[in-house]
């Protein structure tokens, strides 16, 4: 049996609420153990949640990136990358995935119809890629370089480095992630600073124009902001900070950018995620044991959703917003927790082989056999 746990707070308020269980849910049955140890469910209790999953391993030397049945948990393969790949994505209209490999300083390319490497892009020593972003029409793809404050471009046609951009032009900050505009004029990132090197000091959130590269605006948010997702309309941006445990809203139509409210999410929040509603925020987070949250984008009040296992890491959500595929990290059972965001059941958990450590995700409709 596994516990749903759920804490609400309103917009302003700042301390921690107490967690109260709720009720008690039985994780649907499981239908046979496949291949790896990988739990193959009926997906028929899944409705709109066939595709797959491309799931990031940062275990081993090197890490590895997961090919996996989104409606049944199967794995179809591990494909070995760099050195702790972060992120992952399949840009629209490609056959390929990238991954960020922090440690190697590089970002892979996966052909889905082999399931192997093809490319190697480097990233330049020390730029530690972290969290990916698809540009508009999948031309691009930008990393995140958390040891620097810029975001690599990727030409995907050609898989090479275009070039750099400059994402904040204060000393010691770090580009942790990256958004791009709906209409791809323009690239938002989240910045920070170096764990451990500036403990207290206030993060960003900065705004560049795509043709130009021009840094057009720089906002202060708060102790270490995480990740910044931007509505569709380009007049809000969602940001997670870590250290404070909440996730602020910015006005965009204001000039600079405006905070104009925030809600508690619980401990150490991470990479955010809109339902098709626009009404559901659901925010990973990084603290023990492994939570995920469902943040009510009217009234900012938040369910917080405690899942099996150690801790979480990136997530992503079904096509009709419904499901959220979760990574958990745990040293026996490690895995993929599925999310009904309607009302926080957690209906399956696809395990994965004991000692891999998944933690970027991407979600794509179609199968990939």
């Amino acid at each position: 049996m596994n516990h749903l746990h759920r804490g609400r707070k309103s917009s302003h308020a700042r301390t921690a609420p107490a967690l109260r269980a709720v009720s008690t849910l039985a994780v649907v049955a499981l239908a046979a153990v496949g291949p790896c140890g990988i739990v193959a469910a009926d997906a028929s209790h899944l409705p709109g949640a066939a595709g797959t999953l491309w799931v990031t391993d940062r275990a081993g030397t090197p890490g590895g990136l997961f090919a996996i049945d989104a409606g049944t948990g199967e794995v179809f393969e591990r494909v070995a990358v760099g050195l702790n790949p972060i992120g992952a994505v399949a840009p629209r209209g490609s056959a390929k995935v990238y991954t960020s490999n922090e440690n190697s300083d590089s970002v892979s390319v996966v052909s889905k119809q082999s399931l192997g490497q093809m490319k190697t892009i480097p990233t330049g020593t020390g730029s530690k890629p972290h969290h990916l972003a698809q540009g508009r029409g999948g031309s691009s793809v930008f990393a995140a370089l958390f040891g620097t404050s810029t975001v690599a471009v990727i030409d995907t046609d050609l898989d090479e480095l275009a070039r750099t951009l400059a994402m904040s032009d204060r000393p010691g900050i770090k580009t942790h992630s990256v958004w791009p505009s709906t209409d791809g004029r323009a690239l938002y990132g989240a910045n920070t600073f170096a764990p451990t090197s500036a403990p207290g000091q206030t993060g960003t959130v900065s705004k560049v124009d795509l043709r130009t590269g021009m840094l057009l605006w720089e906002v202060e948010v708060g102790q270490n902001p995480s990740e910044v997702l931007v509505t569709n309309d380009g007049s809000t941006a969602y940001v997670s900070v870590r250290d404070e445990d909440v996730v602020k809203v910015l006005d965009l139509t204001a000039e600079p950018p405006t905070i104009v409210g925030e809600g508690f999410v619980g401990d150490q929040p991470d990479t955010l995620q809109l339902t098709n509603d626009g009404r559901t925020l659901v925010v990973a987070l990084r603290g023990k044991p492994a939570q995920v949250t469902l943040l009510d984008t009217s009234s900012l009040e938040a369910d917080i959703i405690s899942v099996p296992g150690t801790t979480t890491g990136h997530q992503w959500l079904s096509a009709n917003g419904r499901y959220t595929f979760l990574a958990v990290e745990d040293p026996s059972a490690p895995g993929i927790a599925v999310i009904d965001n309607r009302n926080g059941a957690l209906v399956e958990k696809y395990l994965l082989p004991a000692g891999s450590r998944p933690h970027g995700v991407f979600y794509e409709p179609s199968r990939l056999r």
